[in-house]
């Protein structure tokens, strides 16, 4: 994307964001053994006019200090708010996963406002994990991601280490950083069934995660053998297109042969 179409894109999504054609859409996450859901991700989709886009859509735009910065609360509170509901329903979805932007950690009552929004909505911690990636832990809020996660498990919010495997230094924030569960990224378990290096890297990464007391979820999902072969391995939870794609919350509660079509 040229410097120009970037600026552009960042203007349009600001004002879409503040003009709420944002919205989110959930996975589910599955326990692999019965199929069972055990909590759903919060995922960012764009309303823009007649098209429906998704974050790799409009990635360079959320690489925007400030559009990154109001996204990222904006998936906070949406997705706070939409789990109240839910348990006010007495619908049974588990947790929701939230990805979370460096810029969120620098805010130094974002421990106190998170713990008196959950309160609000009547949420428990145990409603809500939140995700953090390479790119989060590497940034220049690194202690203050450091200190803000180590709060939030004291409180009972896990802590997750997204698209685990794919950055040089992953080994060396699990030493550093306070994380209860381990994301496979998608990119490991695409090849699984017919690479065997894929699998090695795979069975190593769910061995790491056993040995250290962490919970692992594997991403990207898409067939049976997949399926087996991470249940084999001990994998015990994954999302992908095997069981859904992402989908808005009115979706996400039906059967799945009378959902919209996926994006």
């Amino acid at each position: 994307m040229d410097a120009t179409r970037k600026v552009n894109t960042i203007a349009r999504a600001r004002e879409s964001l503040k003009q709420g054609a944002f919205e989110l859409h959930y996975q589910p996450k599955i326990q692999l053994c019965e199929r069972k859901l055990v909590g759903v991700e919060a995922l960012l989709r764009w309303r823009d006019g007649e098209v429906l886009r998704g974050p790799n859509e409009f990635r360079a735009a959320l690489d925007d200090t400030i559009l990154s910065g109001e996204s990222g609360a904006f998936v906070l509170a949406e997705g706070l708010r939409q789990a109240g509901e839910w348990v006010k329903a007495g619908v049974e979805f588990g947790h929701i996963a939230i990805n979370m932007s460096p810029q969120q950690f620098r805010n130094e009552m974002f421990v106190n406002d998170l713990l008196d929004n959950l309160s609000r909505h009547s949420l428990a911690p145990y409603h809500i994990q939140l995700e953090i990636t390479e790119e989060t832990v590497l940034s220049r809020s690194a202690d203050e991601v450091r200190a803000v996660c180590a709060q939030l498990r004291q409180e009972g919010v896990k802590i997750a280490f997204d698209d685990f495997g794919t950055g040089f230094a992953s080994l060396t924030h699990l030493i550093e950083f306070p994380v209860d569960i381990i994301k496979i990224d998608r990119n490991f378990i695409g090849p699984l069934a017919d690479d065997a290096r894929a699998r090695s890297i795979v069975a190593s990464i769910v061995g790491l995660a056993r040995n250290l007391d962490l919970a692992i979820v594997a991403e990207g999902v898409e067939t049976e053998e997949q399926r087996e072969l991470l249940l084999a391995m001990g994998c015990n939870v994954a999302q992908g297109y095997l069981f859904s794609p992402a989908v808005s919350s009115e979706d996400l509660f039906r059967p799945r042969a009378t959902r919209a079509r996926r994006l």
